[in-house]
């Protein structure tokens, strides 16, 4: 089941399938550790998020999008919707 909110605050992802986002990683050969340090996240926080278990907030979202060289909307086009 996908669960899926925007707000001010938080974009909800619980039971979000992020294999594609785990496979742009991996066609970029970034790894989650090298990811979790640029971004400031832990490595568990990452891969969390990367399987869907865990909720990005809207801050986080945007590192992800920046990190990428894209914006919030595409970011979440890609790798959510």
């Amino acid at each position: 089941m996908l669960t899926l909110c925007i707000n001010k605050v938080n974009i909800c992802l619980k039971g979000v399938n992020m294999t594609r986002f785990e496979e742009f990683l991996e066609s970029k050969a970034i790894m989650k550790s090298k990811l979790a340090k640029q971004l400031g996240l832990s490595n568990v926080t990452i891969i969390n998020h990367a399987r869907g278990k865990t909720e990005i907030s809207r801050d986080t979202a945007k590192k992800y999008a920046d990190f990428f060289g894209m914006s919030l909307k595409e970011f979440m086009n890609r790798f959510v919707l």
